[in-house]
């Protein structure tokens, strides 16, 4: 059961991981190419305003996830687990 237990860690940290890439993903574009277009922005420009948006927009996604989704899939899991290991005996 231990094994279980180390592979749901594994796993959700797995799953924060892939989720900050996907975000800084969102975010940023594929960077190589980002790179490669160089434009002057102005500090009121609209260009600047999306980025801000994307910005905000990720960093909710990112809360969101850390304050509510995380817990309850580790509540849930211990719940199931647990329940598990205490009814086997």
């Amino acid at each position: 059961m231990i094994d279980i237990w180390f592979f749901f860690c594994i796993s959700l940290l797995f799953f924060i991981i892939l989720l900050h890439v996907f975000i800084e993903y969102i975010d940023t574009g594929f960077p190589l190419l980002k790179s490669l277009k160089l434009s002057p922005v102005k500090p009121n420009s609209p260009m600047l305003l999306v980025e801000n948006d994307k910005a905000k927009k990720s960093e909710m996604v990112l809360i969101t996830v850390r304050i509510f989704v995380v817990p309850i899939i580790v509540v849930i899991f211990n719940i199931v687990f647990w329940s598990c290991i205490l009814l086997q005996n």
